[in-house]
């Protein structure tokens, strides 16, 4: 018989700070006690704005935690027979690092305001939808919308009389 141990924040990253072991503790109770999967990847989306708070997107990158927070995420999405799809930040977070050398050199290419890519980034700010097109085209990329599997619109609002 095998025995099976349990990954704790303590022992699948040892040098995560007490703050940060803390916060997974607590977002793990969290995501295993609700059954919407869009529920999950905000729950994890808000514990990693709160943990990074207003770090620059190449040292949050770094983080032993952002890496737990997607592996929680991604577990229980799993249990839940759903699949993870990435915020447009981390889509764009992806796009710079697999294309660009750095945020830099994107906001060079695309022509936005380095500091509104960053502020963008953090979560603090979003851009609109034509800039986000205008600056994506730019680079060989474009908007895609999808539906969103299971997903059940509101009935429609009664008109007032």
């Amino acid at each position: 018989m095998v025995k099976r141990t349990t990954r704790t924040p303590e022992r699948a990253a040892p040098g995560l700070p007490e703050d940060h072991k803390k916060l997974v503790q607590a977002l793990k109770v969290k995501v295993n006690a609700t059954r919407d999967p869009e529920e999950v990847s905000r729950l994890v989306e808000a514990a990693g704005q709160k943990a990074w708070g207003k770090l620059p997107f190449r040292e949050r990158r770094k983080l032993a935690l952002r890496e737990m927070l997607r592996d929680l995420e991604s577990k229980r999405l799993t249990q839940l027979g759903a699949t993870r799809h990435p915020s447009y930040r981390e889509q764009l977070e992806g796009i710079i690092e697999q294309r660009f050398q750095s945020a830099a050199a994107f906001c060079q290419a695309t022509g936005l305001d380095p500091g509104q890519v960053s502020h963008v980034l953090s979560g603090d700010k979003a851009f609109s939808l034509p800039l986000l097109e205008r600056a994506l085209r730019r680079v060989g990329y474009r908007l895609k919308l999808e539906a969103i599997p299971g997903f059940k619109a509101a009935a429609p609002k009664a008109k007032k009389k």
